[in-house]
């Protein structure tokens, strides 16, 4: 009841906030090497994680714990969202929360900046 009551301007900056928080994420993803896809709505930019991963990364479990461990950003397998039998096509993808505050992510933004000098110095 009380969303329903709040004036259009709320859910105008809203949208607006997180378009700003999408664009920014997707932003570095790009710049880093990641392949994404730019969602339309919601609190995730989905990404393809095989271009920056390093050898040996089988999966997109592997992949998110070699990120947080390595890099400091989390990320979500995105091969668990369907069922054992069709995790192996969708392994390829994670996502990306944007439903952060703003320091949150321009800290996400910093260690992804230096995971690409650390790619192009390899």
């Amino acid at each position: 009841a009380t969303a329903l009551a709040l004036p259009d301007s709320y859910y105008i900056q809203l949208t607006a906030d997180f378009q700003r928080r999408r664009d920014l994420m997707q932003g570095v993803l790009q710049r880093v090497g990641f392949q994404t896809w730019q969602p339309h709505g919601g609190y995730f930019v989905v990404a393809q994680w095989r271009p920056v991963a390093p050898e040996g990364i089988a999966d997109d479990m592997a992949f998110t714990h070699w990120l947080i461990k390595t890099v400091g950003v989390a990320c979500i397998p995105v091969s668990y969202f369907y069922e054992e039998s069709e995790r192996a096509a969708h392994s390829d993808w994670v996502r990306f929360a944007v439903c952060k505050t703003d320091a949150t992510l321009n800290a996400a933004v910093e260690r992804l900046e230096h995971l690409l000098v650390t790619l192009r110095a390899q």
